[in-house]
């Protein structure tokens, strides 16, 4: 059985929602806004863009283990980003169309 968090919430658009922090946001709040396109990123990702070094594959495997409730883009920044803080000299790629 998924973990359901720490607990439900509601948004007033998207309806109930398990938490995994008590400062929790919707998941699908945050899934209307890919790539951080509201928060300035740094560039347009287009929806069928794969990163070279994490398939989408890999993503979708977390997302159906109930590891993640990010978008494919958002989980994508998140590993890299600790992949940095492990390889510092890692060249990120990017998103390939």
């Amino acid at each position: 059985m998924a973990d359901k968090g720490i607990g439900v919430n509601r948004c007033a658009t998207h309806g109930e929602y398990y938490m995994d922090a008590a400062d929790s946001e919707c998941p699908a709040c945050q899934d209307e806004d890919p790539a951080g396109a509201g928060e300035g990123s740094e560039e347009n990702i287009s929806h069928g863009s794969v990163h070279p070094d994490y398939p989408p594959l890999d993503w979708r495997n977390e997302v159906m283990q109930d590891n993640t409730r990010r978008s494919y883009q958002d989980w994508v920044a998140s590993e890299i980003e600790q992949r940095l803080d492990d390889e510092p000299d890692y060249k990120d790629p990017g998103f390939q169309d």
